[in-house]
């Protein structure tokens, strides 16, 4: 399992968001589902890297959260 990033821990601090509890638990599957992924802030939000490349990134909104998954580039 990755490490969970101490600098996402403390953006997520910083949100006060209700669903804490399953942003956590999310974190915690994305970074055991392989050893390669990197945690980080970006796009102002959670960011989950491969290889240096983006591949997942959680947004958060009074509105509406979201998990997008990032297609790459096309070859």
């Amino acid at each position: 399992m990755s490490t969970l990033n101490s600098e996402v821990t403390k953006f997520l601090d910083g949100l006060n968001h209700p669903l804490r509890a399953e942003i956590e638990l999310l974190r915690q599957i994305i970074l055991g589902s392989d050893a390669g992924l990197t945690e980080n802030i970006k796009w102002n939000g959670p960011n989950y890297c491969y290889n240096d490349q983006d591949r997942l990134t959680m947004k958060f909104s009074p509105r509406t959260d979201s998990v997008d998954f990032h297609q790459g580039r096309r070859k």
